[in-house]
């Protein structure tokens, strides 16, 4: 799309925000950037992009956002009914969301990878598998780099991984990526979203402009994920650790990709090295993609085999006097803590709470009766949980993550397991759920350097 001498505002000056300003700015639009917050990172982002020539505010949004302006591109922290928007829209100004707006550039094909949990294992294995293959395939969107700010630098034989939530969906218009893949729907956001109908049709989002040309990748297993199959225009494949009519299925202990002709096998779960349930079906959704692309089942073993899961997600971090420490800070909602408590075999402290998403806990009140010890709760979000959890386990408050680790420590038991798998996201307290596992770990290792030298 052409966009040279266009007047655009980019609302939001994070990373998204930033990238997607610049990459305005290189096609030749008249760039506004506003953003709400007055902080060290919006100082530093403003004065970099004033250096360019793009006009700023920051600490406000001003009618400016909207007033002769053409086009607004909204990052995904913000809701897409905040004020100013609404007065953009009354006066017909077009909305769009980084992702979309990036994609008006991109010669390279896109997988678009969606879902409440495990969107960035998934991410990151369908790269690795396509550079195993040899494909020049990179990650953007949601994880790591901006969609704006690779996209013009690629060719069509390249290959763009994006990870993309619900927020960075809520308002496209034709972003068609080549694969589109839904790994599952579970309570989230319920703070952004009225009710899960309104979520769902968020992540529905992801194929609405595709066509039979495209890949459409879903979750056999996942209820509400495989009824997209009557909406999707293209052609859907389908992953299962259950059904073994799909086009990746695990049959007695070993993944294969399906097929018309005969079914292949990849390898044995004993063969690697994270084989946990939801990992499980990470990896399946993976093998669809990567089967799209023809890419030899070899291939695909090789860089399975490879995989040591991801850090902040049920991360190993140390032992000290035969006490385990796992950081699943990335567990920003009621269901990834669930899966992480389940499949931690040993008695439990667990480290919970941050800022409240709108889910209720009580979802996890069976794991956490035959689980988990005791409950150590911080953040916003401490009171909610105790409400919502009751008296199923002692439970203690604490205001920092030193204080947890301490505490934490002080009530574990020789193989007990402490966990970090908070059920909440990190912004009460932290910069982001990175910030949040980090600090965790440097406790940790304080806490053990302590001891050792005590």
């Amino acid at each position: 799309m052409d966009i040279k001498n266009k007047s655009i505002t980019v609302l939001g000056l994070g990373k998204s925000g930033f990238a997607a300003a610049k990459l305005a700015r290189k096609m030749g639009a008249n760039v506004f950037v506003s953003d709400s917050s007055y902080n060290d990172a919006t100082k530093k982002n403003k004065d970099t992009l004033t250096s360019i020539g793009i006009e700023v505010e920051i600490g406000r949004h001003s009618d400016n956002v909207y007033k002769n302006k053409h086009l607004i591109i909204l990052s995904p922290g913000i809701p897409p009914d905040i004020p100013i928007l609404r007065k953009a829209k009354e006066e017909n100004i077009k909305v769009v969301s980084e992702i979309e707006f990036a994609s008006w550039f991109s010669l390279a094909k896109i997988i678009a990878i969606t879902g409440t949990n495990g969107k960035t294992t998934t991410t990151i294995l369908i790269k690795n598998m396509l550079k195993e293959a040899g494909y020049n395939a990179i990650v953007a969107g949601n994880i790591g780099t901006a969609l704006s700010e690779k996209v013009e630098s690629l060719s069509e034989s390249d290959i763009i991984v994006a990870e993309i939530s619900s927020f960075q969906l809520e308002t496209i218009h034709k972003f068609r990526p080549f694969i589109s893949l839904v790994l599952n729907i579970t309570p989230d956001h319920l703070d952004r979203y009225k009710n899960m109908a309104n979520y769902t049709r968020a992540k529905s989002l992801i194929f609405k402009n595709q066509t039979a040309k495209n890949f459409t990748i879903l979750n056999y297993d996942d209820p509400i994920v495989s009824k997209f199959e009557n909406t999707t225009k293209a052609h859907v494949s389908f992953f299962s650790r259950k059904i073994q009519t799909c086009n990746a299925f695990i049959k007695n202990g070993k993944i294969f990709i399906g097929s018309d002709a005969k079914d292949k096998e990849v390898c044995g779960i004993n063969e690697l090295r994270i084989k946990s349930a939801h990992n499980l079906e990470n990896m399946l959704a993976a093998i669809c993609a990567a089967s799209i692309f023809k890419i030899n089942p070899v291939i695909i073993k090789t860089s399975l085999a490879k995989f040591i899961g991801l850090p902040h997600k049920t991360e190993f971090v140390n032992k000290i006097n035969n006490v385990t420490f796992i950081n699943d800070s990335k567990a920003t909602n009621v269901d990834a803590a669930k899966a992480a408590i389940k499949n931690t075999q040993s008695p439990i402290i667990l480290i919970m709470g941050g800022k409240h998403k709108g889910s209720s806990y009580a979802y996890l009140e069976q794991v956490i009766r035959n689980k988990v010890r005791h409950l150590i709760l911080m953040g916003e979000s401490k009171d909610i949980i105790k409400k919502d959890i009751g008296e199923l386990v002692p439970i203690t408050y604490v205001y920092s993550m030193d204080d947890a680790v301490e505490e934490a420590f002080s009530l574990a038991n020789p193989n007990d397991t402490i966990l970090l798998s908070p059920a909440c996201s990190s912004f009460d307290m932290f910069q982001n759920y990175i910030e949040r596992g980090n600090l965790f770990k440097n406790a940790v290792n304080t806490l053990k350097s302590r001891i050792e030298h005590a």
